[in-house]
């Protein structure tokens, strides 16, 4: 079997391809699995910018925020 990169696959498929070493039986499983892993980690990543979001704007409201983000090394993080 060659070495593809699966950029072009359906999602199933790429599913199917990494659990090929499974039994036969058990490759559907494996497949809705990482699907759901999949969907579930793109979720967070959504939910993730939101908040990041959100926490520039609370942080650019505030009336001291330029002081702290001229700390040298003070990331968003610290700020907030």
């Amino acid at each position: 079997m060659g070495v593809t990169t699966g950029a072009t696959l359906p999602l199933e498929a790429i599913c199917l391809r990494l659990s090929m070493y499974c039994m036969a039986s058990r490759n559907a499983a494996h497949a809705a699995e990482l699907q759901h892993r999949v969907t579930l980690v793109r979720a967070l990543n959504r939910r993730l910018a939101e908040v990041e979001t959100a926490q520039a704007e609370l942080v650019a409201q505030h009336p001291d925020a330029f002081i702290f983000q001229s700390f040298p090394r003070c990331g968003a993080n610290t700020v907030a």
